[in-house]
């Protein structure tokens, strides 16, 4: 049997060689992040042993590589950089362990935080976690403000408020969530992928929500401001004329003048009398 000193002297001779192989270890592994080789094709099979053998050692590189930005499999040695739509946190041991939730994106990798995860622009929607771009336009006679997290967003759909100094036109509701958008309002209408409601345009009307484009035109005698919602929206006043469509009320020429409202052509206007002049700024 070994006596006692041989004993001591083969243990001191193991720990030896279980320290070089760990530092061999550690010099391999700062190797492969200096030569920027993917972490993909790098996987420790016998993690058991190495793990054994750097715990007896003080080696601590795994606990020291848990950064913000990476993961680590619990098979692997090396962190790897967080995927595209997900955030790693400190100690994320999972690729999709922190999704971007819906109403927003992220398309890079590596983010470290919720808060880098990008708003869904208006006019578009995120409906998903772990998106990397938006999942497309806001529908036809919706509008989507910002953050939606559907195509058809109702006054029920809020998304959460990233930013509570926003300035911009966000509808902003109690606590930490705002209006996404919503179905187009009459006297509005919305094209597929609007941010916002257009008003109709004048000289036209849009009688009811979710328009996609203005109904028709003002009829003769009337005309149509801006976000009109039908076609005789205000009466053609005295002194002026309004053909169909019309948007602001064009008066009477020179020489001519109207005494009653509802003029539709410029024949309506009626010659000044004898002994009177009419300049056309005057009914």
């Amino acid at each position: 049997m070994p006596k006692s000193r041989d004993i001591q002297y083969l243990g001191k001779t193991a720990k030896r060689k279980i320290g070089e192989v760990a530092l061999l270890v550690k010099e391999e592994i700062n190797t492969i992040v200096m030569m920027g080789i993917s972490f993909d094709d790098v996987a420790y099979k016998d993690t058991n042993n190495v793990a054994e053998m750097l715990g007896n050692t003080g080696f601590s590189e795994r606990e020291e590589l848990k950064e913000i930005g990476y993961y680590c499999l619990l098979t692997l040695m090396i962190p790897e950089l967080c995927l595209p739509g997900y955030y790693c946190l400190p100690g994320t041991e999972e690729a999709t362990q922190y999704p971007c939730r819906p109403g927003t994106y992220n398309g890079r990798s590596g983010i470290r935080s919720e808060g880098e995860c990008l708003l869904c622009p208006a006019g578009q929607h995120c409906n998903e976690s772990g998106l990397t771009e938006p999942s497309g336009l806001c529908a036809p006679g919706y509008y989507c403000t910002g953050g939606s997290t559907t195509d058809k967003p109702t006054p029920n759909h809020l998304t959460w408020n990233v930013s509570s100094n926003s300035t911009s036109e966000y509808k902003w509701c109690p606590e930490q969530y705002y209006s996404m958008g919503g179905l187009c309002p009459a006297g509005h209408y919305c094209p597929p992928g609007s941010p916002s409601p257009v008003p109709c345009d004048g000289g036209k009307y849009c009688s009811n929500p979710g328009l996609t484009m203005p109904s028709g035109g003002c009829l003769a005698g009337y005309y149509c401001d801006a976000a009109s919602t039908q076609p005789d929206q205000h009466i053609c006043p005295a002194g002026l004329y309004c053909p169909r469509g019309t948007a602001i009320p064009m008066p009477c020429p020179p020489g001519t003048y109207g005494n009653s409202t509802g003029n539709r052509e410029e024949s309506d206007c009626q010659l000044c009398l004898g002994g009177q002049y009419c300049d056309g700024k005057n009914v």
